[in-house]
């Protein structure tokens, strides 16, 4: 019997807006070059690791999009994104509900330090029996330290375990450490994983 659901937030809970190119456009810069300069593996490692703050990392976003693209208004453009709190899907927060009548459900996210404000602003403060935010425990999946975490933190065993992500590498670190996981591509899906392991509506 499964006692514990480990999932993912960003791609899965909540989704984000795709302005981007909008944002580019409006504020003079090439297309493409926010996502590049802000999810540089390196400076997004450094954020979701907690070795700088949310603030700090959209700071430098600004520095180097300023040097890259002088001719455009950076500092406009990451103020702009860093408004919104991104969209829930209410799907799926309807399944995860109901995993939570028969298991403890436990966030589980490479997040930075703005993580807690963002739950605030969509109503989630109490929709999880934990969170692992990567930004606090020091360690970003697919890392075995943060799964290791997640365990501890749950008083749960893999075999015990159900992860959902949508990132393929991040699921192949959790069953490298014996836990049973899902790609997550759709709330049907999503829905169907957790019956088959007894956490939804018509549970095997």
């Amino acid at each position: 019997m499964y006692s514990t659901l480990l999932i993912d937030f960003d791609g899965v809970i909540r989704d984000w807006p795709k302005e981007y190119e909008a944002l580019e456009v409006e504020h003079c810069l090439p297309s493409g070059s926010i996502m590049s300069v802000a999810f540089e593996r390196q400076r997004l490692h450094s954020v979701v690791t907690g070795k700088v703050t949310d603030e700090a990392w959209r700071a430098d976003i600004v520095t180097e999009l300023n040097r890259l693209h002088p001719g455009g208004s950076a500092a406009a453009a990451i103020a702009a994104w860093s408004e919104s709190a991104g969209s829930l899907n209410a799907e799926v927060l309807a399944v995860v509900a109901e995993a939570r009548t028969r298991a403890q459900v436990v966030l589980i996210t490479n997040g930075t330090n703005r993580l807690s404000r963002d739950l605030s602003r969509l109503g989630l403060s109490k929709t999880f029996d934990k969170i692992i935010n990567s930004c606090e425990v020091g360690f970003a999946k697919p890392d075995a330290a943060i799964f290791r975490y997640a365990l501890a933190a749950a008083g749960s065993e893999p075999h015990s375990t159900l992860f959902v992500d949508d990132s393929k590498s991040h699921i192949a670190g959790a069953i490298s450490f014996g836990i049973t996981s899902h790609h997550y591509r759709g709330v049907a899906g999503l829905a169907q994983f957790l019956a088959q392991h007894g956490l939804g509506q018509n549970a095997a």
